[in-house]
């Protein structure tokens, strides 16, 4: 029996039509595996956990979760599963790691004597439990992400889900003590499904990844093997204006892939051995389609730049003792101002005006009105 089973190519639609999952989503991971989804901002990583999770139901095909549908079975499913959403934080602010997790674990149904134990060992091989009685709000972000961590760690669920569990803040050394936690988790049977951005943490600790793109699977395996699917030994990174039909271009950069250190040209910006991470970058287009568009959209804004650098040298021209220059936020805001200024005043006038020539027809008829332009 595998730990998660998606048939069917799940499907998930917001706003009655928008696709986030397209129906090419199927997988399965066993149990003591720790599996890594990678993809894109958008690309449907959370809206499958939220699934997977029982959180979300799916318009189209069917997913198993420790062996129950996640749709018919949710309750079943529960039972069985621990989850740290992306933006989790712990319930109380107020209350220390200990209390936390201590309580989690008896919501959880354990009994008090395991819940105690359990709560130490978790907290110890996190790097927590002299800070136990820490108040949560006093702790970093990182730390505070280690409590959650802690948390499902000590739950003895036989599936957990990780919607980037290292995002927050964690320090190098603290994100190995997560990894290390859960590998030792792993390898005591039960299965970990995780996301994150950071592809050298998927590549240190994935036993199977899978790449989503625009609510489509579009490879998994081992990170080895995906990575042994790239030509060559090394991948030389060239400006993109150098790209021609053996480079794949990447954004503002191009990668070639070579051999030997002798075949790199020159203008070479980096070489470096080839890995999961330039894999994914070639793998998944819609990365590939947004840098680009990130490319153009920074050549408008260092137009813009350029606009605020010309307006704050008008800025000594428009000091003068009346005016205080120094509360206003940016060269932008004067303009602003300036402008509500000008247009108010002659709108005023104007108006003001037109209502006299009014009143006076009005009043007095035409000949006052001629008096008052004369005026």
């Amino acid at each position: 029996m595998q730990a998660i089973m998606v048939r069917g190519g799940l499907i998930r639609r917001f706003g009655g039509a928008r696709e986030v999952l397209r129906g090419g989503i199927d997988l399965d991971v066993g149990y003591g595996v720790i599996a890594t989804l990678l993809g894109p901002n958008g690309a449907g990583k959370t809206t499958l956990i939220r699934i997977l999770t029982t959180e979300l139901m799916p318009h189209g095909g069917e997913a198993y979760v420790a062996g129950f549908n996640v749709v018919s079975q949710a309750s079943e499913v529960r039972r069985r599963i621990a989850v740290i959403p992306q933006d989790a934080r712990p319930i109380s602010y107020m209350t220390p790691p200990h209390e936390f997790v201590y309580s989690y674990l008896l919501l959880r149904g354990l009994p008090r004597n395991d819940a105690r134990k359990a709560v130490r060992d978790s907290l110890e091989e996190l790097g927590l439990w002299d800070l136990r009685n820490t108040p949560i709000y006093q702790l970093s972000g990182g730390m505070t992400r280690r409590v959650l961590v802690a948390a499902v760690l000590a739950s003895n669920a036989e599936v957990v889900f990780l919607d980037e569990p290292t995002v927050g803040g964690l320090d190098a050394a603290s994100r190995r003590v997560v990894w290390n936690s859960l590998r030792r988790y792993s390898n005591s049977g039960a299965s970990i499904f995780l996301t994150t951005h950071y592809i050298e943490e998927a590549e240190q600790i994935s036993d199977m990844v899978f790449l989503i793109d625009s609510g489509l699977i579009v490879s998994r395996g081992r990170p080895s093997e995906l990575v042994n699917k790239l030509p060559g030994k090394y991948v030389v990174e060239y400006p993109a204006s150098m790209s021609n039909g053996s480079c794949i271009r990447v954004g503002s950069s191009c990668f070639s892939f070579v051999d030997s250190l002798d075949e790199v040209g020159d203008g070479a910006i980096r070489v470096s051995p080839k890995s999961l991470e330039h894999y994914v970058l070639v793998t998944v287009r819609s990365w590939v389609r947004r840098m680009r568009k990130v490319e153009g959209g920074l050549r408008h804004q260092l137009r813009a730049v350029l606009v605020l650098a010309w307006l704050n040298g008008l800025l000594p021209i428009l000091r003068s003792p009346l005016w205080t220059v120094s509360t206003l936020a940016t060269p932008i805001s004067l303009l602003i101002l300036l402008t509500v200024l000008y247009r108010g005043h002659w709108h005023g006038h104007g108006h003001n005006r037109r209502s006299r020539l009014d009143n006076a027809i009005k009043r007095h008829g035409p000949n006052r009105r001629r008096r008052l332009l004369q005026a």
